[in-house]
């Protein structure tokens, strides 16, 4: 009865992720037009950790278009990255709750005053990382004037401890598509604009991960991983 249960939500996972898939080309590619560059620039080993810019709800359906094929759902699934959305703005609704934990992701509760919480979250990011690839928003939060913010602290963390290939990838001209103002709605979306979507070679820390663990590391690596973001914008 278990095996049969865990085939079943196999099945299940694979159908919603196609779905999603599918409402991701439709979106960026049918009634919008966002370029998607640098794809030999995407690696199939574990420890993979995609830093990203965030400008709407809908980023990590676009890094998932951009970095897995819709072949790779049913053949090479460990090609699709895990994702780490705001547990607050994805699950609180049942149905949200049922379709996104089919999607690889585990729920993050931001701006949280319980230190015990975050650190049990770090860790299971942490041993996720390890054996798969994980997608971050390195901000933390949707850009509100288009700008580039600094890098949360706990990516910078999780650089530091896992020593991951960390591949930057800058989004350009999403923000007008579904803009904070729409809310939360994904048919609501609108159509007719240009962006882009650049993937980047690996980043280099240039020793930076060997020195010392203080703040001022920390800020560095963050630093390095929003520049490498802002040099791919065109």
């Amino acid at each position: 009865m278990k095996k049969l249960k865990s085939l079943a939500e196999v099945f299940v996972g694979r159908v919603i992720i196609s779905l999603a898939w599918l409402y991701a080309w439709w979106v960026f590619r049918v009634i919008n037009h966002i370029k998607i560059i640098g794809k030999n620039n995407i690696s199939h080993q574990s420890n993979v950790l995609y830093v990203v810019n965030h400008q709407t709800l809908i980023d990590s359906f676009l890094v998932g278009l951009g970095v897995f094929s819709f072949w790779d759902i049913f053949f090479h699934p460990s090609r699709i990255p895990w994702n780490a959305p705001d547990g607050n703005n994805f699950f609180k609704k049942r149905l949200f709750r049922f379709v996104f934990k089919f999607l690889n992701n585990i729920p993050i509760t931001r701006d949280s005053n319980d230190g015990k919480a975050l650190l049990e979250q770090q860790e299971i990011l942490k041993n996720k990382l390890k054996q798969a690839k994980l997608v971050l928003f390195f901000e933390g939060t949707r850009t509100r004037d288009g700008s580039i913010g600094d890098c949360r602290g706990g990516v910078a963390d999780l650089i530091w401890e896992n020593n991951p290939l960390v591949i930057p990838i800058s989004l350009e001209n999403i923000q007008p598509i579904m803009p904070i103002e729409l809310g939360f709605h994904f048919f609501k979306v609108r159509r007719g604009f240009a962006g882009s979507m650049t993937i980047g070679k690996p980043i280099s820390f240039n020793g930076t991960l060997d020195k010392p663990k203080n703040s001022k590391t920390k800020k560095e690596i963050g630093e390095i991983v929003r520049q490498a973001v802002i040099e791919l914008q065109h």
